[in-house]
């Protein structure tokens, strides 16, 4: 499989001035920091080039989010003035691009098979989907009708974690380990609701190509074991008690030439990592091109797929 970008037809692009986002799914507050962000010019750090056009919700009143959808609606029509659609095909014709920003994957590639056909980039809320065979069948609609889609965790663009990761002075990167919330939400099984943030964080130092995943299960915490093709190793250990006190990320890199790790606070710098995942998306609205690719989007969702097996065998799974 190929990323529209590489196949034989061009990616759709669509050049303007400032992009017409359509909001697909209101039950995050991402959609209230996307709002503010791209139309409140008065934000320290308000991104240029799109505006939230319309929005439109179908959040399933079981889903363990709903209560809080009437807030977010609020704020999207009362206090930016965005209108809301009638359907999510409606939001694809009335917009350049469509956020499709619901974090209940649940619905992810029914909502995809909605707008898909209108051809519009779509930026995916994490987590991609919940199965790899979902994420396949989002990506063979992508290609067929020449859709450019970005999905990653905020994490992947703070801005610490990226200042490390590109010191070149003790050579590669041989590994990483990580530590983390990891707060668990049936309805989102095991890595798919915040395990996502630090599977995420292995795969920006380590790119594609793991091979096994071991899930480890303690008092508390979990810790996940990936093994990559070429030798290279990365973990992370995911804190469950869903404490205030363990809400922060951390990341020690290992490299070729270091006399010892070096330990990253990834989310210590003052600009909000969203911000930065915003600007990558406006950059993919631009050239058509993902900033991350078919490939290591499939295998980031075949590491949590294989990780939620290993939690139940408690043996190393292949992706």
């Amino acid at each position: 499989m190929t990323t529209a970008a590489q196949g034989n037809s061009a990616p759709r692009t669509h050049k303007t001035s400032t992009y017409r986002i359509g909001l697909l799914g209101i039950d995050t507050g991402h959609v209230v920091a996307t709002a503010q962000l791209l139309m409140n010019p008065d934000d320290k750090y308000f991104v240029e080039g799109a505006t939230v056009g319309c929005a439109f919700d179908d959040t399933d009143e079981n889903f363990f989010n709903f209560h809080r959808v009437e807030v977010y609606r609020k704020t999207l029509t009362e206090e930016y003035g965005i209108p809301l659609a009638a359907s999510a095909e409606e939001l694809a014709e009335k917009s350049d691009a469509v956020f499709l920003s619901s974090i209940d994957a649940r619905q992810r590639l029914r909502q995809f098979r909605a707008i898909a056909e209108a051809g519009k980039p779509v930026i995916v809320e994490k987590p991609f989907a919940l199965s790899v065979r979902d994420a396949e069948a989002i990506f063979e609609l992508a290609d067929r009708y020449r859709t450019p889609v970005f999905c990653s965790s905020s994490l992947r663009y703070a801005e610490t974690f990226n200042k490390a990761l590109r010191k070149q002075k003790d050579g590669a990167i041989l590994g990483i380990d990580c530590l983390g919330p990891l707060d668990l939400q049936p309805q989102l099984p095991g890595l798919f609701w915040y395990g996502v943030h630090l599977t995420e964080l292995l795969f920006t130092a380590l790119g594609a190509g793991c091979r096994t995943v071991w899930a480890v299960q303690g008092e508390g915490r979990e810790h996940y074991v990936g093994h990559w093709e070429d030798g290279r190793i990365g973990t992370f250990h995911g804190d469950i008690r869903q404490t205030e006190h363990h809400k922060r990320y951390f990341a020690m890199l290992h490299r070729e030439q270091g006399e010892k790790p070096e330990l990253v606070d990834v989310r210590s710098a003052e600009k909000p990592d969203f911000a930065c995942l915003l600007e990558q998306a406006i950059g993919m609205l631009r050239t058509g091109i993902s900033p991350v690719s078919q490939k290591e989007t499939l295998e980031i969702v075949r590491f949590m797929e294989a990780a939620n097996r290993s939690r139940v065998s408690g043996l190393p799974e292949k992706l």
